[in-house]
C-alpha cells in the first residue's frame, strides 16, 4: 500500500513537465508536493531540514545544472 503522505520534491528545468507529473502523482492520490524549475531554488534547499522532502524526482538536466553525478542512475 503506498504512503500517501510521502513528501515529494519534483525537480525539472520545464515547469510544464513538473506539473504533469505533479498531476500525475495527484491522480493517485499523492498531495504533498512542491514542484520547482529554478536550480537556484534546489541549491537553496542544501540548507533546509535534512529531511524536508522524503522522495526527490529530478530530471537529468537539472541533476547536470546542480553539479550532480550519479553514474548508477544513468542507463548503459
Amino acid at each position: 500500500m503506498p504512503t500517501k503522505s510521502l513528501r515529494i520534491l519534483i525537480a525539472d528545468t520545464e515547469r510544464t513537465e513538473a506539473l504533469k507529473i505533479e498531476r500525475a502523482l495527484n491522480g493517485l492520490g499523492y498531495y504533498r508536493i512542491a514542484p520547482l524549475d529554478r536550480i537556484e531554488a534546489l541549491l537553496g534547499l542544501r540548507d533546509a531540514e535534512k529531511h524536508a522532502f522524503d522522495v526527490l524526482l529530478i530530471s537529468q538536466r537539472m541533476a547536470n545544472l546542480a553539479g550532480l553525478d550519479c553514474p548508477e542512475a544513468r542507463k548503459e
